[in-house]
């Protein structure tokens, strides 16, 4: 009896050893331990090509799709746009009949979410033609749900990030293709305000900024209404939820782009507190957010607002150096608090801040790196500003030096800077430096 069991445990074990690792690797992707997902993710997928030689399991296509959909998602949270893609058109050729798949056809919702895969890693590859996919599953959707289904945000959210890496990049094909699919519609029945029509004939001279701000609206009005949020009269976007944070990142950086940074300032403050409500909080993220909105709080002479964002984001990079590791971001937020407190002419202050990041860079980089040029140019300032002429002549001297070396001699920030020391009147002992040098 107890071998009759064992041999229903093995028949059964390629799909059950799937559910357990699958489950594994969603706990992994809540912790954030995204290499243990990732190894987990690869397992999945070797079990679901085990479970198509077990005559028990059915459905056997629709299985590896779903494994390589979850691989795929998993590369993207890491950056990796070609793993991606590949593995999202693997899931597509799985099960879709488009593609000529001899297996079972994906239901909708599942091919949606192959499409919004693909059309994501496409995006992260810089290619623009993702557009096609991003149409097709809006499309998809909202003939099986709605436009108001809350399903629809992560394609609304795909479709403004198109729109703003169309504006950063200056990719001039995305307009051009969405004046050709609009001179389609023209010549179809469909209105192109129905469903999977990403813009309008309207639309098309709009700065792609807005279009990717209305994209992201859309969005947030969707997941809002799905966490039973509710919108102000003023029409401020008020509630703090986790499944509303990285929609609220994006306006932020968006509206920082668009030169709006006491609304950005806002949309940061609402990411880092929904990140909070989470069971389990992304420090990384809130980590760079904190950093974000300090230097948005610095653009707007918020000082005291910008250091205290600075030295949260400061925290996590200290947790960071105390395991053994070296976080980039440590970097960047002595710079900005250096510069934050120059600006507000607390020289002492930021002196001791731009010695200690030009260690950490001499470590890091070498003593001859541009880096290290630009901090003894800030190191100069403080000088200049605490009265040490000689002291700011030594440290502009150095920058120059380094300057000259990875620019040449005519380039315009060496000229920029030896004009500078010019008007400081300081050329006499800066040419007498250089002669010793």
């Amino acid at each position: 009896m107890e071998n009759d069991t064992d041999g229903m445990i093995m028949m059964k074990e390629p799909i059950a050893r799937l559910q357990n690792v699958e489950d594994a690797a969603v706990q992994a992707m809540d912790l954030g331990d995204l290499d243990r997902c990732l190894f987990l993710r690869m397992q999945a997928l070797a079990l679901a090509k085990l479970c198509r030689d077990d005559p028990t399991v059915q459905d056997k296509e629709i299985i590896l799709a779903k494994a390589h959909l979850q691989l795929s998602a998993t590369y993207l949270e890491m950056g990796y746009g070609d793993q991606a893609y590949w593995h999202a058109s693997r899931a597509m050729e799985a099960g879709d009949p488009r593609r000529g798949s001899q297996g079972e056809p994906i239901n909708s919702s599942l091919l949606v979410a192959v499409l919004l895969a693909l059309a994501r890693s496409m995006l992260m590859r810089a290619d623009t033609r993702c557009e096609s996919y991003l149409r097709r599953a809006l499309q998809i959707n909202t003939e099986i749900t709605d436009d108001n289904d809350p399903s629809n945000a992560p394609i609304h959210e795909a479709i403004g990030d198109l729109f703003v890496f169309a504006k950063d990049s200056g990719v001039p094909m995305i307009e051009n293709d969405t004046k050709r699919s609009h001179k389609k519609r023209a010549k179809s029945p469909k209105s192109p305000s129905s469903p999977g029509a990403i813009g309008a004939p309207d639309e098309v001279q709009q700065d792609f900024y807005d279009r990717g701000m209305a994209s992201y609206d859309k969005a947030w009005d969707l997941i809002n209404n799905s966490v039973g949020g509710k919108i102000k009269k003023s029409g401020k976007k008020s509630t703090k939820h986790p499944s509303l944070a990285q929609i609220y990142s994006k306006i932020a950086k968006t509206k920082v782009k668009q030169g709006k940074d006491e609304e950005a300032a806002d949309m940061f403050e609402r990411a880092i507190a929904s990140h909070g409500l989470a069971t389990v909080p992304n420090i990384c993220a809130v980590a760079h957010l904190n950093f974000e909105l300090g230097c948005v709080y610095h653009r707007l002479q918020k000082y005291d607002e910008s250091l205290s964002a600075l030295e949260k984001s400061n925290k996590f990079c200290e947790q960071q150096r105390d395991l053994g590791r070296t976080d980039p971001l440590s970097l960047m937020i002595m710079k900005e608090k250096g510069c934050c407190m120059y600006d507000r002419a607390e020289y002492e202050s930021a002196k001791s801040t731009f010695e200690e990041l030009l260690q950490f860079q001499r470590k890091e980089y070498g003593g001859g790196s541009i880096m290290v040029a630009e901090t003894l140019k800030y190191l100069g300032d403080c000088s200049v500003g605490l009265q040490n002429m000689e002291e700011a002549t030594h440290r502009y001297t150095r920058a120059v030096r380094i300057m000259k070396r990875k620019y040449g001699i005519h380039d315009p920030n060496v000229r920029e800077l030896v004009a500078y020391i010019r008007e400081l009147n300081l050329q006499e002992e800066y040419e007498r430096q250089i002669g010793e040098e």
